[in-house]
């Protein structure tokens, strides 16, 4: 004779069982109204002794949330092989964490896409509290899509008309790095940025302005052939290109230059640096002594790559990060928030390291 299994435990059992209501019980596991800690207690121990666990897709509670945040990415290998993702996602699970509520993460490319799924889909179903998207290849589309449902959602690393945003200060980042290259002497300078589906144009991109408000500020007058952009897909035609346009800037930068030492390159893209590392080696050219080099961001397939640690620019990701989770928390519990406080851009910081030359030249 077939076994008859017992059913599990539901939220009317834990609150029969701790003498409470159901909507008690919701706000002794989610926290979200202050309750007696004797209440607090029964609640737990009744979850205990009929081991209840919750069903994630029926954890809505009584205020109609359900004490989850949606993170979405453009795709698993940004998320998972690149330490930059991996610190924004670091930093939104802390101040998730904060207020007790839990982080999910969809990759939003792909298979899933082809079947037609939209980061909106998230929200419309019911999944998540609100809503928020990290890097450049979620598409305008698709924010434009959440803008006009008027969902909480906050964009991280990148800026949008309607969306809240919280990014690293990119001109910033690129005027620091290139005046850190030419306060070591180095004249002739080069930039390599990324270039994606539906970002500014190249003569507004803020690491050229940045760029060029460093060589202003030292009396230089930018040159524009020594600015170039690369696309940022994982297409192989795309990657050789990329490759192919930095070996292309190393080769100019070189041979014009006017004495040894005198060139160097900001590659601000933290996807094109494993890409640019790739290129340099291949083209011959010794960094430091040829070409100081700072990147833009740490990426560990560039760091392997280079055969000297290289000087970085980085954004403080883990901070933007719980900045963005708390800033979306606020915008789901509709708060007034100010309209400095949705559009937020950090300083990015200078980490030396031996790419750039100024370890070597100011050693005794």
């Amino acid at each position: 004779m077939a076994t008859t299994r017992a059913a599990p435990p539901t939220i009317k059992d834990i609150a029969k069982r701790a003498g409470v209501s159901i909507s008690t019980v919701h706000y002794a596991l989610r926290r979200t109204r202050p309750i007696s800690d004797e209440t607090r207690r029964r609640v737990l121990d009744a979850v205990q002794d009929l081991d209840y666990h919750p069903h994630a897709g029926a954890a809505t509670l009584p205020s109609g949330r359900t004490g989850r945040l949606a993170v979405v990415i453009g795709g698993i290998e940004p998320a998972f092989a690149n330490t930059y993702f991996s610190d924004f996602i670091r930093g939104l699970a802390a101040a998730a964490e904060e207020e007790d509520h839990a982080v999910v993460l969809y990759t939003a490319y792909g298979r899933r896409a082809q079947e037609g799924w939209r980061p909106a889909h998230v929200m419309r179903r019911r999944e998540a509290d609100g809503i928020l998207l990290a890097g450049t290849q979620i598409t305008e589309e698709h924010l434009n899509e959440l803008a006009a449902i008027g969902t909480p959602c906050v964009v991280l690393n990148r800026e949008h008309a309607s969306l809240p945003w919280i990014m690293p200060d990119r001109r910033q980042g690129a005027r620091l790095g290139t005046a850190h290259l030419l306060g070591h002497g180095r004249r002739r300078l080069g930039l390599l940025a990324a270039r994606y589906a539906g970002g500014t144009a190249d003569d507004q991109r803020p690491e050229r302005l940045g760029f060029n408000d460093a060589l202003i500020e030292h009396g230089l007058n930018p040159a524009d052939h020594l600015v170039r952009f690369a696309p940022v897909t994982a297409e192989q035609a795309d990657v050789n290109g990329a490759e192919a346009t930095t070996s292309a800037l190393v080769r100019g930068l070189v041979d014009a230059a006017e004495r040894p030492g005198d060139a160097g390159m900001v590659v601000f893209s933290y996807t094109l640096g494993p890409r640019a590392a790739r290129a340099v080696e291949r083209s011959g050219v010794h960094v430091p002594d040829e070409l100081g080099l700072v990147m833009g961001d740490e990426d560990p397939a560039a760091r392997e790559t280079m055969p000297i640690p290289p000087t970085t620019v980085q954004a403080r990701k883990f901070e933007m990060a719980q900045e963005a989770a708390r800033l979306l928390l606020r915008l789901v519990r509709h708060e007034e928030v100010p309209v400095e406080e949705q559009r937020q851009r950090f300083p990015m910081e200078l980490k030396l390291g031996w790419s750039c030359g100024a370890r070597r030249r100011s050693s005794p």
